[in-house]
């Protein structure tokens, strides 16, 4: 799998622009307030749904 890792302190909205441009299909985003309640947001690139994904079952979830 591809991927793809943002490390530069560019906006949310940059990077989401960012990853449109490179062909991605799925971003997951990993901010503070994710890394608090354990999970991952899973953004479907094509559809514009996401939803928060258990740190644990995020393999399992980009692979399916």
């Amino acid at each position: 799998m591809p991927t793809l890792v943002d490390y530069d302190a560019r906006s949310l909205r940059a990077q989401m622009k960012r990853a449109d441009r490179s062909g991605a299909r799925r971003v997951l985003i990993l901010g503070d307030d994710e890394i608090a309640r354990g999970e991952v947001t899973v953004k479907d690139m094509e559809s514009g749904e996401q939803a928060a994904v258990a740190r644990a079952d995020v393999v399992r979830r980009m692979s399916g």
